[in-house]
């Protein structure tokens, strides 16, 4: 993947993360999957491994968008230091 397109798609992971429709998602979920696994029966062991696993993945996709993000960061940056390395020297 070039920088164009590692750029972005971090601008575009930041925007999803900042926007309030998934922010309101991934915390309502979060805190609904949360609540029924404290609700869960001792005995519903399968129940709350579901429960558990979908927590984890509400995380893992999260931290996947914050990695796309950092990683158009950390693009734009080196682009910005390779342009201002070329301007020459007054």
């Amino acid at each position: 993947m070039n920088s164009d397109e590692e750029i972005s798609r971090g601008e575009r992971a930041q925007r999803l993360l900042s926007d309030p429709m998934l922010e309101e998602a991934f915390a309502r979920l979060g805190v609904l999957y949360i609540e029924q696994w404290k609700a869960a029966s001792a005995r519903d062991t399968e129940g709350r491994e579901k429960l558990w696993f979908m927590v984890k993945v509400l995380d893992q996709i999260k931290g996947h968008l914050q990695t796309v993000m950092e990683t158009g960061k950390l693009a734009a940056r080196r682009r910005a230091d390779d342009q201002r390395q070329r301007q020459p020297k007054r």
